[in-house]
């Protein structure tokens, strides 16, 4: 099956004569050479955004429903005027995440709400639980999504309790739960958590992908500042994953850092922040991790290495070749041995990642 990129294009304005919100898609067979470049309108009324596109495979009973196998998901605000950007100065405007669903990436349905968490969301991603899972709800949809309240009254973070009690700033990751892409969404159950009973991650961090590795659950984030302070109260102050110490009283404080992380599950409500052990490429922003097999990474990497096309200047700038290094490609391995691949993001207007880039981050 050919891949998919997805990548959004922004308007900061918009006026009567501006182009409909829309997102586009790219396909290849070989994530090297990319076809059938498209851009999508999206037919929501006073859509100001289209952001951080991504697309989900559904089963056949949510095919059926919804008229296609694949959802493609995204953020936008609805207003009219549109605020002049989308970080602090939304003014109040939310992001919400909506939905569209095709079976061949020609047609789409009109657009609909996917859920509305109450406050603003972007950078959602979607994964089915397996239908013999054991302890969770199987075969139920989760939707990993940022947090995204970025009006500050007070630029800290508290650690403690639920995250959001501080309605302004939040900034972290949430995790919803609906029995299928049908719905309806709600906050997911969660036993032991890193910082906050109600957020899986720390503060600051957004674009999460999710792989599944050895029966486990991996979400990868991206750790996009290192300007925001969390305060941790406690006897003794640990050394805690992806943050520095930087002062012991009268709180252990601590400054986040800026690089990927990533959380661990077994079971979806307890989580477990393992950024410690997290090693990607250095250029990389935000994407979608992708599994692939030794093999197939090699002949990406052996293509790159023997041509200088733009695709190859993009995995070179995304520090693809990085993971080339050592023995990994240099003998025959076997073939059940993979590696993990997170595609990049640029900053421009036009995005490039797997699957969908992801919104810019308060």
């Amino acid at each position: 099956m050919p891949r998919s990129l997805g990548f959004d294009c922004v308007w900061e304005t918009r006026t009567a004569s501006s182009p409909p919100a829309r997102f586009g898609y790219a396909r290849s067979r070989d994530m090297l050479s990319w076809q059938d470049v498209n851009a999508v309108a999206v037919p929501l009324e006073n859509a100001c955004n289209v952001w951080a596109p991504d697309w989900h495979l559904l089963n056949e009973r949510e095919a059926l429903a919804l008229g296609g196998g694949v959802m493609v998901v995204f953020s936008a605000i609805v207003a009219s005027p549109c605020p002049p950007n989308f970080g602090p100065g939304a003014r109040g405007h939310r992001m919400r995440p909506y939905s569209m669903t095709t079976a061949d990436f020609r047609t789409f349905s009109a657009p609909r709400l996917l859920f509305d968490p109450g406050e603003s969301a972007i950078d959602t991603t979607l994964f089915h639980a397996p239908s013999s899972a054991v302890g969770m709800q199987p075969g139920a949809l989760y939707a990993v999504y940022k947090s995204e309240q970025n009006e500050c009254a007070r630029w800290r973070w508290d650690a403690g309790g639920e995250l959001r009690a501080n309605r302004s700033c939040t900034l972290a990751l949430r995790l919803a739960r609906a029995p299928s892409a049908l719905g309806p969404f709600a906050p997911a159950p969660l036993g032991h958590t890193p910082f906050w009973t109600d957020s899986l991650s720390r503060q600051c961090v957004e674009g999460p992908t999710v792989l599944r590795v050895r029966q486990q659950w991996v979400v990868i984030f991206d750790g996009y500042r290192r300007d925001c302070p969390l305060f941790v109260k406690a006897p003794t102050c640990q050394r805690l994953p992806g943050l520095t110490l930087t002062a012991q009283t009268p709180a252990c404080a601590y400054q986040s850092a800026q690089g990927f992380g990533a959380l661990r599950s077994d079971n979806l409500q307890d989580w477990q922040d393992v950024s410690d052990e997290v090693r990607l490429p250095s250029h990389h922003k935000h994407g979608t991790a992708l599994r692939l097999r030794r093999e197939a990474l090699c002949s990406i990497c052996a293509e790159v290495h023997a041509n200088q096309s733009a695709s190859g200047l993009l995995w070179r700038t995304a520090g693809v070749l990085e993971l080339c290094s050592g023995q990994r490609c240099g003998q025959q391995r076997s073939r059940r041995k993979g590696a993990g691949l997170a595609l990049p993001r640029t900053k421009s207007r036009w995005r490039p990642s797997a699957r969908g880039s992801r919104g810019r981050g308060g």
